[in-house]
């Protein structure tokens, strides 16, 4: 539910009767518990979790087309014109969700 992107390595219950998870964030060697209620999508394919605003593979995401991330880039005409940035999961590097974005943006205030 803050947009981070994890693995579940198994499913156990936990001893207060909770349906708890015990996830492996992708990449790192640690685990950790994560409640159910916590979790606001879960899929098998990665395509799936990735939203309008992510970046992925450094592309922002504008769009979906065709089950294609599409990337829309401007011109020094300002014409719009679709860059395709994944279209299987294999063409998935790196993903950073706009959640994360946001979080660790920091904003230039003008005087």
């Amino acid at each position: 539910n803050r947009g981070y992107i994890y693995k579940i390595k198994r499913i156990r219950k936990s001893d207060i009767s909770r349906e708890v998870y015990i996830v492996r964030a992708h990449g790192d060697n640690y685990s950790f518990y994560l409640r159910k209620e916590n979790i606001v999508k879960h899929s098998k394919n990665i395509k799936d979790l990735i939203e309008v605003g992510d970046i992925v593979n450094g592309y922002l995401i504008n769009e979906t087309t065709w089950g294609i991330l599409v990337h829309k880039a401007h011109g020094i005409d300002r014409s719009g014109f679709s860059i395709p940035v994944a279209q299987y999961n294999e063409d998935i590097k790196t993903i950073l969700t706009k959640e994360q974005y946001n979080e660790n943006c920091y904003k230039v205030k003008g005087e």
